[in-house]
């Protein structure tokens, strides 16, 4: 139970645990796991307001055409995003609900929604989480990884085609002048 899934350290005992959690190299992994939160939350932004520009070009063509009119800019603060359509329905797309599942994860075990993802980590982290982790005899930081589902061989193989036999392939006609030796030989050497 005494894992560290930021700097991915076993530790043997609850002070040693309670040692490295306030130690400066869990602090400047625990800065840097930041960043790469930031980055990554920019790069879902980025996607969302790509898929939006796609979207405002394909609007501006169909307004062109006469076949629709001009609907009024939203925007979402949490996104960064100025969107077409109504705010309730761009918070039920895939591209919201995405951002908000990342930037504010929930911990299933202790039933808890954090503002930060860093505040999640540290709570993975904390006393109270790790005992009930261990009373629902989980490891911490399960939650966060996505798992690889093993399927045994015949669920691998229940889609697959059975093989099919090797056809051969008709002869080819033989052309004017061709000699029969010149045949085997291309047969031969196929």
């Amino acid at each position: 139970m005494f894992y560290c899934h930021l700097c991915k350290k076993h530790m043997w005992d609850a002070n040693s645990f309670e040692n490295h959690i306030k130690g400066r190299t869990h602090l400047m992994m625990r800065e840097g796991i930041e960043e790469s939160y930031r980055l990554k939350a920019n790069m879902i932004r980025q996607e969302a307001k790509i898929a939006e520009q796609l979207k405002s070009i394909e609007l501006d063509r169909l307004k062109r055409m006469g076949k629709t009119k001009q609907r009024q800019l939203e925007y979402c603060t949490m996104c960064d995003l100025n969107f077409h359509g109504h705010i309730s329905a761009h918070r039920k797309s895939e591209g919201h609900l995405s951002l908000k599942k990342f930037l504010h994860p929930k911990c299933i075990e202790c039933n808890k929604e954090f503002a930060t993802r860093i505040d999640y980590d540290t709570h993975l982290l904390s006393a109270d989480h790790l005992q009930k982790a261990a009373e629902k005899n989980t490891k911490v930081g399960e939650r966060k990884r996505n798992t690889l589902t093993i399927h045994t061989e015949e669920e691998e193989s229940k889609d697959l085609r059975p093989p099919q036999k090797k056809r051969k392939k008709p002869a080819a006609k033989k052309a004017e002048g061709e000699t029969t030796e010149v045949k085997k030989e291309g047969e031969e050497g196929a």
